[in-house]
């Protein structure tokens, strides 16, 4: 018997003697029961993104920091053809949105590091640069507000989202000493606009001369567009009352032009075709006539040279997830599927002026437990997150033939002193009937040491939203830390109620119109 199976099954016997003393001669960590702080200082991965050659993955990793009583995160480099991974910032600060330029040579990101010498009035957030074969980070900008937003228009430039300079309302309101802020002003809320950045010289040039907030954008892979979603209002999301509106905007002329005017499309992310010739958008859709709030995600196509947009037939009643990478014949996204998510590549064709799109449901190893990727089809890499709700999360790299993953390598090693040093709890996907007779969806996790023979307690741990849901991914935190209860010999219940995504439209919108609280409890 393999020594990790030999060492579970003394765990799963509660043999903790033998356990500790069989880890010590073979090298484990001695088994120790979970703590608080466990959850509060665990290892946490966000932001990867894969190198334009395909030989290189850099990431976030967050953790907590006790002596700043809070978490911070750090820049990592991970290469995808040898074993070696490089930290590339240290210290108790944040980084966040890492870029990498056309060229593979540099990577832009976010960082509260402290500037020195650091102008006086800039904001402690600005845009970084480190060249992705070593040396020191060094800040790009000094804005005096902070950017929200960042990518490449090209090897010497970056383009990015920032307030505007503050005004002479501003700079007067300043020297009243009121640190009050006030969040509806729309008069004198500085609007979001884009900007670009020289990486030789620093100079910033303003692209969109617009009076709102851009928020989500993307821009074309050839720098010639930025697709945004402009807020009209800073309180559409209490009143719906005054939507966001889609602008392409021709950052070679400086035109723009109002997208996906007919329905009611308010994309939530946007993603371009490698060719330039379009992008994807995904959108909610609910049957509601004023609210988007219980939805499924829809995915719309926006065809730049015909200057219309089609919905893509998914073939897929529950919908989207929210990751999505376009590829030279189409497009690789998360579908919606329950308990987890489903990863699937469409390809396309044109006829016509008509497209077509073909879905086929990725398999592998990992396939049905990946909770983010990232994807080079020219170097066949596929990067991604791997969990189970009772396994905590690692990256990984496969190759990808056609559609299936193969071959697939542990990136990361987080959380080594837990993984290998915590007890991990049975866990299970079950169903049953709850109300209108109607299945519902949970994950159950057993007790420690569990006895059929004997009764336990029942803790239900149930997810907030409504719309959202609990999946067969690790998801334990501070706020639902489920190895406590079971150590401490409780069955735990995370059940997918009425009214959770990840289930289609019926079911999200099952609970409205009176019936707020009167299916998820039966």
């Amino acid at each position: 018997m393999p020594r990790s199976l030999l060492l579970l099954s003394l765990l799963v016997a509660g043999l903790a003697g033998p356990i500790n003393a069989f880890a010590q001669e073979n090298g484990f960590p001695a088994i120790q029961p979970w703590k608080p702080e466990d959850f509060i200082y665990a290892e946490s991965v966000s932001n990867m993104s894969l190198s334009p050659d395909g030989r290189s993955l850099v990431w976030v990793k967050s953790s907590g920091d006790k002596e700043k009583d809070a978490r911070v995160s750090q820049l990592f480099l991970s290469s995808l053809t040898e074993d070696r991974e490089v930290q590339l910032t240290r210290g108790s600060d944040d980084v966040s949105l890492p870029r990498w330029s056309p060229d593979n040579e540099w990577i832009a990101f976010l960082s509260s590091k402290a500037r020195t010498p650091a102008k006086p009035d800039t904001a402690p957030t600005q845009i970084w640069l480190i060249r992705s074969h070593g040396g020191d980070a060094y800040p790009l900008t000094e804005l005096t507000r902070a950017p929200q937003g960042l990518d490449w228009l090209d090897k010497d430039t970056i383009i990015f989202s920032a307030q505007e300079d503050p005004t002479a309302y501003d700079l007067a309101q300043k020297k009243k000493k009121d640190d009050s802020e006030v969040v509806d002003d729309s008069d004198h809320e500085a609007p979001v606009r884009l900007f670009k950045v020289s990486i030789k010289d620093g100079k910033i040039t303003r692209l969109t001369n617009n009076k709102d907030w851009i928020h989500d954008w993307e821009v074309s892979k050839d720098g010639k567009y930025a697709v945004a979603t402009h807020e009209k209002s800073l309180h559409y999301t209490f009143d719906q009352k005054t939507p966001p509106v889609t602008i392409l905007h021709n950052l070679s002329d400086g035109s723009e032009k109002q997208i996906f005017t007919e329905g009611r499309v308010r994309p939530l992310s946007y993603h371009w075709t490698p060719d330039n010739s379009g992008f994807y958008a995904i959108a909610p859709f609910s049957n509601d006539p004023k609210f988007l709030t219980a939805s499924v995600e829809v995915l719309y196509f926006y065809d730049v040279v015909a200057g219309n947009a089609i919905r893509v037939p998914l073939d897929w009643e529950n919908g989207v997830g929210f990751d999505l990478h376009t590829t030279n014949d189409g497009f690789i996204t998360q579908l919606s599927a329950g308990s987890r998510f489903e990863i699937a590549r469409y390809t396309r064709e044109k006829s016509g002026d008509s497209w077509s799109w073909k879905r086929a449901s990725l398999t592998g190893e990992h396939a049905k437990n990946i909770s983010f990727f990232d994807v080079n089809t020219a170097a066949n890499i596929f990067v991604y997150q791997h969990s189970r709700a009772n396994e905590m999360p690692q990256l990984y790299r496969a190759k990808m033939d056609g559609g299936k993953l193969s071959e697939p390598v542990q990136i990361t090693k987080l959380n080594g002193n837990l993984t290998k040093g915590r007890p991990v709890t049975k866990t299970e996907i079950i169903h049953w009937t709850g109300s209108n007779n109607e299945e519902v969806e949970g994950l159950l996790f057993y007790p420690a040491n569990y006895d059929a023979a004997k009764k336990y307690p029942l803790i239900t741990a149930i997810h907030g939203g409504p719309m959202g849901s609990d999946k067969d991914l690790w998801g334990q935190s501070w706020a639902y830390p489920i190895n406590l209860f079971t150590q401490r010999g409780a069955f735990v219940l995370r059940p997918n109620y009425h009214g959770s995504n990840n289930y289609g439209l019926k079911w999200a919108e099952s609970i409205c119109c009176g019936k707020y609280y009167d299916l998820e409890t039966p």
